[in-house]
């Protein structure tokens, strides 16, 4: 597994610096325990409403780690929207952070049980975790709701695995890569670099709100190598005011979909 082999190396790099693999391992472990004991389920979903960061892959890796599904909310999208999400994953509990708490018992009003992720990343990490299936389900996934509610897909684990197989293959990933997290956990782009990062001992960079205009200091900032794209983000990259600093990258590789033709021929020839 990743955690043997790449014990001391980076796996999560943030604002507030690094969790190399061993220590994200044994603090995902910790929540998983007491998710374990929730009883009723296995089925209902978990609910995670946290900031861009460690905690929060922790918090995903305890979820799928108790057999559990999650379901992530962004914690910057309107109020409207994660109440109709909270209510389309029927979740029976909501992981937080200090940060969104108020947010977060706000949502649940008395009805989803909200607890702090911090809470269990101090207990003793010593589990015995369950079998899952690879037909059971992973996670919930949403749609942006451009047209109206946002819609909840359910993807198991053999289709997060295949998915990200396939990623990791266009790509050629190793553990010297450093892949940034680019959109929302609660949209299906999300896991793909996050599982193709960890499951071959890569770096995940993780910012805590994304911006595009950003973007480009940003990947030189983490030394990101692969990134996973959506449309919207190359064509608004490529109708940037051209740079200096256009090529001063170390990005090799950018996977996705939703490219028009005429913005993938502009965005290779002037970023490289």
């Amino acid at each position: 597994p990743p955690r043997a082999r790449h014990a001391g190396r980076p796996a999560c790099s943030t604002p507030d610096g690094e969790w190399a693999y061993a220590p994200l391992d044994e603090r995902s472990n910790a929540p998983a325990a007491p998710l374990l004991d929730l009883g009723g389920d296995p089925s209902d979903p978990v609910a995670l409403l946290m900031e861009h960061g460690a905690p929060l892959i922790a918090a995903i890796l305890a979820v799928l780690k108790a057999g559990r599904i999650y379901a992530a909310l962004e914690p910057g999208d309107p109020a409207s929207r994660l109440k109709d999400m909270l209510a389309i994953a029927g979740a029976r509990v909501v992981l937080t952070d200090n940060t969104n708490a108020a947010l977060a018992r706000s949502l649940a009003a008395d009805r989803v049980q909200v607890v702090l992720a911090a809470e269990f990343l101090k207990r003793p990490s010593r589990v015995v975790l369950p079998e899952v299936a690879p037909e059971a389900a992973a996670w919930l996934m949403f749609t942006s709701g451009s047209t109206g509610i946002p819609k909840g897909v359910w993807q198991n684990h053999r289709g997060v695995v295949e998915q990200t197989d396939m990623n990791c293959e266009f790509s050629r990933l190793t553990p010297e890569d450093r892949l940034p997290l680019l959109t929302s956990t609660s949209l299906a782009a999300s896991a793909s670099p996050i599982f193709a990062a960890l499951l071959n001992g890569a770096t995940l960079a993780l910012r805590k709100k994304f911006s595009a205009s950003a973007f480009w200091d940003d990947c030189r900032k983490y030394g990101a190598t692969v990134f996973q794209y959506i449309g919207e983000l190359c064509r608004y990259l490529a109708n940037r005011p051209e740079s200096p600093a256009d090529r001063d990258h170390r990005v090799r590789c950018a996977v996705g979909n939703g490219l028009r033709p005429d913005v993938w021929e502009r965005v290779p020839r002037r970023f490289g």
